[in-house]
């Protein structure tokens, strides 16, 4: 009801039970920075703080996200997202004989908590499959333990780069590996039996993950909001001769071994719009093999330029040039 007064002041009446802004829950938080292992630049819903020592690993005397977590539980929070940040984390690998040669695997979370391990098999395989192997990937909770946190199974892989099975390729579906060097040509070895007469055994990964660095405003940023303030800041793409600054941008930098693969794709075609653009090549900083191939397959379609590897791993290189 409104009511007119002298003073040309109108005053209304409503109900008490309408709200101007409606409650909201405040049992969810988000939580951004270092921690002990898990996926990185991706959010995680958990639980309770066990769940997130599941994914996470818990207290860490250099994670402040951690106790955050931790008191943010105690004091009847419900649920976090979880976004673990890295600067210069490496991840671990693990090594798979093949003859003299090695099929070599790299995590794709980083750190010295991922401990994974890898076993090869023929079962299944008749003679004339030479090429061919069954992989099982796990990871486990602890070096050495026998609790296993998750396990990947890929039967029929190859080592033939035309196969549709072909070994790289298939583990791109992976939530745990991908294939870090060029593929051997020889089909990695059977892997030997556990101790005590255990008919499965498995090679261990290599005590090379690393933890990283301090965060920076960089690593909080993010590569792809970093990237943007690189290429709006220098005019980096001159020519042959000339590379990317990647380091700068945040797209490939060769000393941060962690990148979301499937961003790869995205970033490729951002280089190829500025190649386009500016009828001129570029060359991106050292990549391995699969990350290679999937800057190849992403621009494979487009018939206004063109991909080829230059130089001997590790510091092979993919160019982007003008047809």
């Amino acid at each position: 009801m409104a009511v007119s007064q002298s003073s040309g002041v109108e005053l209304i009446q409503e109900s008490r039970d309408s709200h101007a802004i409606e409650r909201v829950t405040t049992g969810v938080a988000a939580f951004v920075g270092r921690t002990l292992k898990g996926p990185v630049n991706q959010a995680l819903s958990v639980g309770g703080f066990g769940e997130f020592q599941r994914h996470f690993g818990g207290l860490w005397q250099p994670s402040t996200v951690a106790y955050a977590v931790e008191q943010f539980f105690e004091n009847g929070g419900r649920q976090a997202l979880i976004v673990r940040i890295a600067n210069g984390a490496r991840p671990p690998t693990v090594t798979l004989p093949a003859g003299g040669a090695q099929l070599r695997l790299v995590a794709l979370n980083p750190g010295s908590r991922e401990y994974l391990r890898a076993s090869v098999d023929y079962d299944g395989l008749n003679g004339a499959e030479r090429d061919r192997f069954n992989l099982v990937v796990q990871r486990v909770r602890t070096a050495g333990s026998e609790l296993v946190e998750d396990q990947e199974i890929y039967r029929r892989v190859s080592v033939l780069p035309a196969c549709p099975r072909y070994v790289t390729d298939v583990l791109l579906q992976s939530r745990l590996v991908r294939v870090a060097e060029e593929v051997p040509g020889q089909r990695p070895d059977r892997t030997a039996g556990g101790p005590g007469g255990v008919a499965v055994g498995y090679t261990l990964s290599n005590p090379d993950g690393d933890d990283g660095a301090p965060l920076t405003d960089y690593d909080v940023i993010g590569a792809a909001g970093a990237h943007d303030v690189g290429m709006d800041r220098n005019d980096r793409m001159a020519g042959r001769g000339e590379r990317f600054d990647h380091e700068a941008g945040g797209a490939f930098d060769g000393d941060r071994q962690v990148r979301r693969t499937a961003d790869l794709p995205e970033l490729a075609q951002q280089f190829a719009m500025q190649v386009k653009e500016r009828q001129e090549e570029c060359e991106l900083d050292p990549l391995p093999a699969h990350e290679r191939r999937i800057i190849h397959n992403a621009l494979s379609d487009d018939t206004e330029i063109r991909t080829y590897s230059e130089g001997a791993d590790p510091d092979r290189r993919v160019i982007i040039a003008p047809r």
